[in-house]
This record gives structure tokens, sequence and C-alpha cells, in this order.
């Protein structure tokens, strides 16, 4: 559908980010057009974190997707990354590396706001996202507190949430509208990102942690080295054990109880986001990158 889509049209470049297109990549760089292959993560160690995939066939699908996508770069023309501990993992000669920010005018002005007695967390959510810890650490804050799960959860996901005793303190919404959203995410105490250390996971910057900073409230993240490097350069948010409810459970409680704390952080976040995690700047650098690929530059 996609070929014939383009079958007379001839874009001077053509990005994409689905692995799967590498193909559709390397026919149209085959086209004459300049291909810019956008590497959210990675591919090849994503593949060993499939649970749907036989365990016998995860390693030699993971191997030989690795063969393939070193050999569909070399036809294109750069490639993107969004943290800078991945650019290594190509070696290809032109790349930027595009962070996963927010865009600051879908934030209002305000402050923070009084928070309602939830926490929250936005996204796909499983078992190696903090799913069980999450409701485990739930069900033993005080009865008044719950959280708001928006997002999507497998239907294996959705049989362990439903099976829960903290499920009655759970409300789930699969998908809301954003001017819905925010207002949402600014008046809960915290948002939760506890990814397990998974290879894909422990060395990536999910849109989540920005988004809680922009709506200034604390985060609570897994205690891996890019999350540290930014909630404590911020004093925005609390890192904790991922695969350890107790631990979720001590930072929850400290925002619950801390309320001046919690006030900071949230400041913070939002300060931190308009000063140097905004769309608005990192966006330029996406616009660099065309201006130099159509003016022969790349």
């Amino acid at each position: 559908a996609l070929l014939s889509l383009l079958k007379n049209k001839q874009p001077d470049i053509v990005h994409f980010h689905d692995p799967e297109l590498m193909i559709m990549g390397i026919i149209m760089a085959f086209r004459g057009c300049s291909v810019i292959y956008d590497s959210h993560e990675d591919f090849a160690k994503d593949i060993l974190e499939k649970v749907w995939i036989p365990k016998v066939l995860r390693r030699f699908l993971s191997f030989s997707a690795n063969i393939f996508e070193h050999v569909a770069i070399r036809f294109f023309t750069a490639v993107i990354f969004v943290i800078e501990s991945q650019t290594s993992r190509l070696g290809f000669k032109k790349h930027i590396v595009l962070h996963n920010y927010p865009i600051l005018s879908n934030y209002p002005e305000e402050e923070t706001v009084e928070a309602e007695p939830y926490f929250i967390h936005i996204g796909t959510l499983s078992v190696e996202r903090g799913l069980r810890e999450m409701l485990d650490a739930t069900e033993l804050l005080p009865p008044e507190y719950s959280l708001h799960i928006v997002g999507k959860l497998s239907d294996q996901a959705f049989e362990i949430a439903r099976e829960h005793p903290a499920w009655n303190r759970i409300t789930y919404t699969q998908w809301i509208d954003r001017k819905k959203l925010i207002p949402l995410i600014r008046k809960a105490i915290g948002g939760l990102l506890l990814f397990y250390p998974l290879p894909n996971m422990y060395n990536s910057s999910p849109n989540k942690l920005f988004e809680y900073m922009a709506s200034g409230i604390p985060v609570i993240a897994s205690d891996f080295p890019v999350f540290r490097e930014i909630l404590d350069k911020n004093e925005c948010g609390l890192l904790v054990n991922p695969q350890d409810h107790r631990s979720v459970l001590d930072a929850m409680t400290q925002l619950i109880q801390n309320t001046k704390l919690r006030d900071t952080m949230g400041k913070n976040g939002i300060g931190a986001v308009r000063n140097f995690y905004s769309w608005e700047s990192e966006s330029r650098k996406l616009i660099g990158l065309y201006s130099d690929i159509l003016s022969g530059k790349g």
C-alpha cells in the first residue's frame, strides 16, 4: 500500500521510524531519496524482551535483526538516536541525537496545582514496566489514595491487574485526549516510571519522564544512570528499586507526607523542561539535519 502511495511521488527526504520499514527505506534509497532512519530503541535487544516470541527463537532472531539493521543503514543518509548512549551502536557516519522532549505549548504557564489523592502512570504498562510493584505499593497506601493508569495494558497485564487486591483502587483508562490528560497529570501526587533493568529500558529516554516534569509533578523513577542524572541534577523526583514494591511505597509515602518537597520538585521539573528539555529547542536539530541534506551537505 505504501509503495502504491509513493509510486508517482519522488520525495527528497524519507524519514521513518518502524524497523519493519527498513526494506521500504532501502527501496526509496535506490529510487534516489535521502533516507533517515529514526532509531528509537535497540531493535535487536528489543526482540530479546518479546515474551510472545518463543525463547528458543529470540536469540537467533535478535542476531539476524542486528545483522540486517547494520546492512540496511549503509543505504541511508542519516540515523537519528533518542539518547547519547545509543550512538555507538550503529557506528553511522552521520547522526543526531533527538530526545523525546515535550512540546511546551501543550502545557499551561501556571505553576503547580493542589494535588489530589492519587498517583499516575501514563503509557504502555506491563510486568517489565513495574505493574506488579505499582499494584503492591498502592495496596499498602492509606485507603484514600489510588492509582490512575492511562495507557495500554496487554491482555496478560490486564488480567494480573484485575485479579490484584488493589484493583478497586485503580482507575484504568486506555486513551484520553491530551487536553484532558495534562490536567489529570498535574493533579497527581507523583508520576511513576518503573522500568525493569532490561537492555532496552536501562538506557532509554521515555516521553513520560518529561511529561511528568512539564506537568509539574515529582517523578518516581527506576534508579538508572540516565534517570538519576536528570532527577538529581534538577531535584525533581525520587529514585527507587523498580523491582521492590517497598522501595516504591517509601517514595510514594514521602511525597504524600512532605507537601513542601512535592511542590518544590514539581516546580523544579517545570523549570527544567522550560530551560533544557523542550521540543521547541530540540526540533532545531531536526530542521538542521533536513537543511544539510537538502543543501547537499548530508
